[in-house]
């Protein structure tokens, strides 16, 4: 770790990535994982592979680094993911025809622990969230394609930011319009809650009851969101 660190005292970030990275995906190193969260704060990635961000989504787990410190690292590596890149742009009106185009990414795991786990504050983030989520509303089709783990991850992304996403004048009667079916009994069992969970109305409560897999850090103390 002596080398990490000296490779990011002299400016040599990316060198200094690649050797903590190296020992984080040995193991065995206690230091590994802060000395790589560290380098990861001023690192910004240009290119990814799955090994890169598979190892991310693992040190996003690591109890003792918070998450928060890792986002715009995580952010740029994602911006540049071939699959996820083409919905981060502006071009195009059919968001939900894009979303079917890309559907494995919603089950990309970096992505789902990044937006389970902290405020993901990125402005091309934010407009995917907001426009991923008025497809899924006015879509139901598309409800049922895109998969449980990400309405969850968009629910709990909802929460993590107090519901501050705007809620368009069109989008509030379809939130209500789901209300209804899960209080008829005709919605299925967590994609319709966990949607429903991203409207405002819904800011009293966590989106944890209807989480899927592994749940958040919310019982951890390691976890601040800044």
């Amino acid at each position: 770790m002596h080398l990490a660190l000296a490779l990011k005292l002299t400016g040599r970030v990316a060198d200094a990535v690649a050797v903590a990275l190296a020992a984080f995906r040995r193991g065995g190193n206690s230091r590994a994982a802060p000395m790589l969260a560290d380098c990861l704060r001023v690192a910004r990635f240009e290119a990814t592979t799955p090994e890169l961000e598979a190892s991310l989504a693992s040190l996003l787990d690591v109890p003792a680094i918070d998450p928060a410190d890792l986002v715009p690292a995580i952010v740029s590596a994602l911006r540049v993911n071939a699959v996820l890149a083409p919905l981060l742009t502006e071009a195009g009106d059919d968001f939900a025809g894009r979303m079917r185009v890309a559907l494995g990414v919603f089950d990309h795991p970096l992505l789902l622990r990044l937006m389970t786990l902290t405020v993901v504050y990125d402005a091309a983030f934010e407009r995917f969230f907001t426009r991923a989520r008025a497809a899924l509303l006015f879509d139901g089709a598309l409800r049922r394609e895109v998969s449980c783990a990400f309405l969850t991850a968009l629910a709990h992304q909802c929460f993590l930011v107090e519901y501050v996403y705007a809620e368009s004048a069109a989008e509030a009667p379809a939130v209500e319009a789901l209300a209804q079916e899960m209080a008829g009994g005709r919605c299925r069992p967590m994609r319709w809650p966990c949607l429903r969970a991203t409207g405002r109305s819904d800011a009293s409560r966590s989106p944890r009851r209807c989480a899927v897999g592994r749940s958040s850090r919310e019982s951890r103390p390691s976890l601040r969101i800044r």
